[in-house]
């Protein structure tokens, strides 16, 4: 009887160099899908805002607060990217400011200031904000397909 190799392991670890650079490529492809998202439910609210026919005119008046909410948490969301893009360069900035006002070839983040933190909050707020609008826009769709299915009672003559 002829045994199996165990199947090969697919990394024989990391450097801390891979991991930054890794985390880098991932939360910047985060940061692209969640501003697609944000940019996307904006616009897709302002279509049925506006809409002056049809089942998104219907839509639009019927849950108009429902539209304004989810666009301002979408609008929410994106301002929190923005404001991440900001802290990064400013905290980046600083350090570059003080490695040279020193004379330092190399220096350490200030992981302990509130603005390279606030880098974090910002982040976690834009990863949770877009997928909640998103969220809301597709149970509006649900919410549109179902009341577009029930019949509306006739007027009483």
């Amino acid at each position: 009887m002829a045994t199996n190799a165990p199947p090969p392991i697919p990394s024989e670890g990391a450097t801390y160099q891979d991991v930054l650079t890794r985390l880098g490529t991932v939360s910047s492809r985060i940061s692209d899908l969640l501003r697609t998202l944000g940019i996307g439910t904006v616009v897709f609210c302002w279509g049925l805002f506006t809409a002056d026919k049809g089942l998104a005119q219907d839509v639009g008046l019927r849950h108009r607060i429902w539209i304004v909410i989810t666009a301002a948490i979408a609008v929410l969301g994106l301002l929190f990217d923005l404001l991440q893009a900001v802290v990064a360069y400013l905290v980046a900035d600083r350090l570059r400011v003080k490695m040279e006002r020193e004379d330092l070839p190399k220096a350490p983040y200030p992981y302990d200031s509130i603005l390279y933190r606030s880098q974090t909050f910002f982040f976690a707020g834009k990863s949770i904000l877009m997928p909640l609008a998103t969220g809301s826009i597709i149970v509006l769709l649900f919410v549109m397909v179902w009341n577009s299915r029930t019949p509306k009672p006739s007027p009483a003559a």
